[in-house]
């Protein structure tokens, strides 16, 4: 990775204005404040200065702020913003006909951490994926060995020393190979704090691995991660000279309790609907920045 490349990654991107532009867009923080003016429209005095004016402003971003909860919690929103991107990544999933004999190397893209070293649900579901890829393409018997390239930084951004994602999803995917699969070569990316990150990263690792004559060529791998992520990172990667395989890992329905996605309004769909909305701004910024 070259100079100009470290200046435009999201490492040197201002963390708490990133965290208070997600908090006022893609979180619940837009939504409660437009609530909220509608809640304190009647108390603006008549004697202010265009008080009628500033009431209706406020009545109305509360009504927004009512439409908006309704719109982000309704199954039918989330469903139209995934549907093209689920689509996009089954297609290139197809076309790679699940890798089938592919020598790899396999790459797993990070799905989040807790400070205290346990995975998040997407790197569960990636490491599951990644597990079972293994064990049918690169059984124990296996005599060619593979390369497994975990990538991704660390699990909590106010705490850097701690256990990165790629850490703990390695050690999580060692438990369930467990020790019959002797023949892995398990390596660790852990700076990246994002895909246009995990592309750079993992290319500048694998291709130091690769001969002289053959550093010209697209590295060939098996990327693994989630199904509405596998568009913006196949193109991402393909942008940092890879060829890209891909490996879909399937979403685990979220229950806790009576806490479902049953219904047509709930939580869980509101926390997917803001998810997939990252993942649509991901792909614009992208776009923008030329990094796809």
């Amino acid at each position: 990775m070259n100079s100009s490349q470290t200046q435009i990654t999201a490492s040197t991107w201002s963390r708490p204005l990133v965290r208070v532009v997600k908090d006022l867009t893609m979180d619940a923080g837009l939504v409660c404040t437009l609530l909220a003016a509608g809640l304190l429209a009647g108390k603006i005095p008549s004697h202010w200065r265009r008080a009628g004016l500033l009431r209706r402003l406020a009545r109305g971003a509360g009504w927004a702020g009512f439409i908006g909860l309704i719109v982000f919690a309704s199954p039918l929103t989330s469903n139209l913003l995934r549907a093209p991107l689920s689509n996009m990544g089954a297609r290139l999933q197809e076309a790679g006909g699940g890798c089938l004999g592919h020598p790899g190397p396999l790459v797993i893209l990070g799905g989040g951490a807790t400070p205290d070293g346990l995975p998040g649900i997407e790197s569960l579901e990636r490491i599951n994926a990644a597990s079972l890829w293994i064990a049918k393409n690169h059984p124990p018997t296996s005599v060619a060995p593979l390369t497994v390239l975990l990538t991704g930084g660390p699990a909590n951004l106010d705490h850097p020393e701690g256990p990165s994602e790629a850490t703990v999803m390695a050690r999580f995917l060692k438990l369930l190979l467990g020790g019959s699969h002797k023949k892995i070569e398990y390596l660790i990316e852990n700076r990246s704090l994002n895909t246009h990150d995990n592309a750079d990263y993992s290319h500048e690792i694998l291709n130091a691995r690769q001969p002289v004559l053959d550093k010209v060529q697209p590295l060939k791998i098996v990327l693994v991660t989630s199904q509405v992520h596998m568009a913006r990172s196949a193109a991402t990667f393909t942008k940092s000279k890879f060829e890209i395989c891909s490996v879909i890992a399937p979403e685990t329905p979220p229950v806790f309790g009576l806490i479902t996605e049953a219904g047509w309004l709930n939580f869980p769909t509101a926390r997917k609907t803001s998810a997939t909305l990252n993942e649509w701004f991901g792909i614009l910024g992208y776009w923008m920045r030329g990094w796809i």
